[in-house]
């Protein structure tokens, strides 16, 4: 069976709602960030400083790959995977890829007190901006979106009835 691949900005509930999803129907979980930092032995905020992005981009391109070649998974994608068009591709053609949508109103209060590279080293205007450059790219490259503005019950009562 296909994958499922979870895409959308940073605290959008990838990884919440990725964990239950899979358990729910059947499927192991991954969180693609959680996988590089286990691979690399790091946090991605010290590949961040240490190695830069441009690094860290080619590291998830390379275990995104190694991912997509398991089957029977649901995997919360880091918020950049997707913008780079052969990981948008390798997702589409391995898998079904659900966009979570939530405002930026919303998403900034989830995430402004991280220690996420991306809110660490940005203000609220850039991240807006990220934001709303992201936006289109992940509603381009999913099969369909979710309204992640909801109880995590709710977002995963969506996709399962999208799924069928």
């Amino acid at each position: 069976m296909k994958n499922i691949y979870l895409t959308g900005f940073m605290g959008c509930g990838k990884t919440t709602i990725g964990k239950t999803l899979a358990k729910q129907i059947g499927k192991g979980f991954l969180d693609l960030d959680r996988h590089i930092s286990a691979m690399e032995q790091r946090e991605i905020p010290e590949i961040f400083s240490t190695d830069g992005e441009e690094k860290f981009r080619e590291l998830e391109s390379i275990y995104l790959g190694e991912v997509s070649e398991k089957q029977n998974l649901v995997v919360a994608l880091g918020g950049g995977t997707i913008l780079n068009p052969f990981n948008a591709d390798l997702c589409k053609s391995t898998g079904l890829v659900i966009f979570l949508k939530l405002d930026f109103e919303t998403t900034y209060e989830r995430i402004k007190d991280s220690t996420r590279p991306l809110v660490q080293n940005n203000t609220k205007e850039q991240l807006e901006k990220f934001f709303n450059g992201r936006f289109p790219i992940y509603d381009k490259n999913s099969n369909f979106s979710i309204d992640a503005d909801d109880s995590p019950f709710q977002i995963i009562k969506e996709i399962k009835r999208n799924l069928k």
